[in-house]
């Protein structure tokens, strides 16, 4: 890994109205890409850019997010959860290109 950044999601579900809600609710949080995706994890800025940027729970970077695989998050109503993650460069070749790159990773929400 050439270098890693941290950055946090914060899921909730709010309680409206007058209903007591109780336990836990299922989110699913799912990670996808408009760029090109390898292995299931890397997001590549271009397809032959030589590098591409992955993201983790850990800071060791494994295991990877997999991309458009719904991970489950139980939540209890009214409590956020504060998840940090971690996006790093990993090189897919030897001879990288250089300059300016741009890649996106969108996380879309759902429940059950």
């Amino acid at each position: 890994l050439e270098k890693v950044r941290s950055f946090t999601v914060t899921y909730g579900l709010s309680q409206k109205g007058s209903r007591i809600a109780y336990g836990t609710d299922d989110l699913f949080a799912t990670f996808s890409s408009v760029n090109k995706i390898q292995d299931a994890a890397i997001v590549l800025p271009e397809s032959d850019s030589g590098f591409g940027i992955i993201l983790s729970k850990s800071t060791t970077m494994t295991p990877r997010i997999e991309m458009n695989a719904p991970e489950k998050i139980p939540i209890k109503v009214g409590v956020p959860l504060t998840q940090p993650y971690f996006a790093g460069v990993l090189w897919t070749t030897t001879a990288p290109k250089t300059g300016a790159f741009s890649a996106t990773a969108t996380i879309t929400v759902t429940f059950q």
